[in-house]
């Protein structure tokens, strides 16, 4: 665990500029301020002091949750990044394939401001669209929880004590016909337990428009472990790089 935390550090170090300035977002508990992490690459991202914004930020640059960097994108090649957040996947996407097109989709109102800011920011707005919506199984109004304590925004854990909006959610299918997608290279999916219904109800050609599938599974075990199944069934090569975390590639390439 020691050398973990060291080679973490270490990584951190090497790729924030104003690396001070993170391990003070990491730290911190203040609510309702934000900070700017500025990359040596050349970016800069703002992230709010709410938690799950440094946590997005640690999964694509500090961990790598994905595996983004074993996984190939050709030049041209399109991406969906469903439950942007604050953009950070798509930031890390647009700086590992240069050459692509990425699609970032998120309800949130407040966050989804913050991922306007970010890809504006990094004049990236010719390659990285936002898009103010939520995939589901169904396209529809609905509610999203809004827990402000963890910086959570779920259309699956409703409670009475949380907050709520009202979103547009979409189908898979209806969003490609939107965007006028018809394959898309890489897809990944941090929908707060949504992906459930989407596997449920979407049709085996709509699924398989999408090479790659890269996502966070929520659920019980028995919940993922059905899940995965289901995918599996669809024609995909499944494989999972930690608890929570998938990796599907559809077999025939």
């Amino acid at each position: 665990m020691v050398i973990d935390k060291a080679f973490k550090v270490a990584r951190i170090i090497k790729i924030v500029k104003n690396f001070p300035v993170y391990f003070y977002a990491y730290l911190s508990r203040t609510r309702g301020k934000s900070v700017v992490l500025k990359l040596k690459s050349g970016l800069n991202i703002k992230l709010r002091l709410n938690g799950s914004e440094v946590i997005a930020f640690n999964e694509q640059w500090v961990n790598d949750v994905y595996g983004l960097a074993t996984l190939h994108v050709p030049p041209g090649g399109k991406i969906l990044d469903l439950g942007a957040n604050c953009g950070c996947f798509s930031l890390r996407a647009a700086e590992l394939w240069q050459h692509s097109t990425i699609y970032a989709v998120e309800p949130a109102p407040d966050t989804f401001s913050l991922l306007m800011h970010n890809i504006s920011c990094n004049n990236l707005s010719s390659r990285v669209r936002a898009i103010n919506l939520a995939v589901a199984g169904f396209t529809q109004k609905r509610k999203l929880s809004m827990d402000n304590s963890s910086g959570r925004r779920s259309l699956c854990d409703i409670s009475s004590d949380i907050p709520t909006v009202s979103v547009d959610t979409v189908t898979l299918r209806d969003l490609f016909d939107r965007l006028g997608l018809s394959s898309i290279n890489l897809c990944k999916m941090d929908i707060e337990g949504a992906e459930h219904e989407v596997f449920a109800t979407e049709s085996l050609d709509v699924v398989r428009q999408v090479k790659c599938y890269v996502m966070e599974i929520h659920g019980s075990d028995r919940d993922r472990s059905s899940l995965l199944r289901k995918i599996a069934l669809f024609g995909y090569h499944v494989t999972m790089l930690r608890d929570s975390i998938a990796v599907a590639v559809r077999i025939d390439g």
